[in-house]
């Protein structure tokens, strides 16, 4: 499932299209290959200040697959020889437990480092001061409050099912939808981390990874995402549509590209879609409202679900938006 684009197939939009592009700028692939995967590029906000303003593009989702797995699976063609994949599912940390055990990696609080910093007025070099100030944080949090010590990562080889002991000084944990993930559809709930794409069956949770950072005192939460059914094109009265076309010349998300003055490859060669608006009336609103008993009880805020703006349901925006 590497490169695989869960929910809606874009990239970009308000504020999201200027993290695509920070991450172009510290050398990643998204904005590269989003570029060589969009069939519709738009620029949001044009009509305000350029700071505001935020590229966004649909994808192909089996070419953004295609052309993010082909990146990454041939990583010396493209000068990236200290990347190496494992295709696994993460399980669990593997842990040095221990009262202020000694840290592989350095962890100060900031408000430690400023205190010993100011302290250390003495010494005249601010380098030196603030490396040291950060060594004395850190060794205070050894003893304060280190319980354990991260080694590795515990997972489990997807296709040997053979469990893997993963030895690291350092652990980065992006979890998106995984982490003792929980997938509902009306009032039915069930564990997964995301649905197969054209399939009943579901990627499964990271539960023992969520058991663990809970039992350290970590806070877990749960975030809705509410995201709507998707259509079948087949019976869209396409008509009945304000269509909206891609923007030429497309305007891309990588750097490179942009000061070359190319345009995406698929915009390039005129191999670009259209897009359709259309909107709810009151009738849409009366369906909505009527069936909604049938909506997903989520975890917090009473049912209501505790979710991120930019993801709401079409209850959710019937509600918000009546008018």
């Amino acid at each position: 499932t590497l490169g695989e684009l869960s929910c809606n197939p874009s990239i970009g939009g308000i504020g999201k299209g200027h993290l695509v592009r920070e991450i172009d700028a510290l050398n990643g692939v998204m904005g590269s290959v989003a570029d060589a995967s969009g069939i519709h590029f738009r620029m949001l906000n044009r009509r305000k200040g350029p700071a505001v303003r935020g590229p966004r593009a649909q994808m192909d989702r089996d070419l953004y697959k295609e052309n993010m797995q082909h990146l990454l699976l041939n990583v010396k063609d493209y000068g990236m020889e200290n990347l190496e994949i494992l295709e696994a599912s993460a399980e669990d940390l593997l842990l040095d437990e221990g009262e202020g055990i000694e840290t592989l990696a350095p962890l100060a609080d900031p408000a430690d480092v400023n205190s010993a910093f100011e302290e250390d007025s003495g010494n005249k070099n601010e380098r030196v001061r603030l490396e040291k100030a950060k060594a004395l944080s850190s060794a205070k949090a050894n003893v304060d409050h280190r319980r354990a010590r991260i080694r590795g990562v515990v997972a489990i080889d997807t296709t040997s099912k053979e469990r893997l002991e993963i030895e690291s000084a350092t652990v980065v944990l992006t979890t998106g939808t995984f982490l003792r993930g929980v997938l509902m559809i009306g009032h039915d709930r069930y564990s997964g981390g995301r649905h197969l794409r054209d399939s009943e069956e579901v990627e499964p949770p990271s539960v023992g990874l969520a058991l663990t950072l809970e039992r350290f005192g970590f806070p877990l939460g749960r975030l809705k995402t509410g995201t709507p059914a998707r259509l079948d094109g087949r019976t869209i009265d396409w008509d009945a549509c304000n269509i909206q076309p891609s923007e030429r010349p497309a305007v891309p998300f990588s750097h490179v590209r942009q000061s070359r003055g190319e345009e995406p490859p698929l915009a390039a060669v005129g191999k670009l879609i259209d897009c359709y608006q259309t909107a709810t009336n009151e009738a849409t609103h009366k369906l909505v409202s009527d069936y909604a008993h049938l909506l997903p009880q989520y975890d917090g805020m009473d049912g209501k679900g505790n979710g991120p703006r930019y993801c709401p349901s079409i209850y959710k925006k019937v509600e918000r938006f009546a008018e």
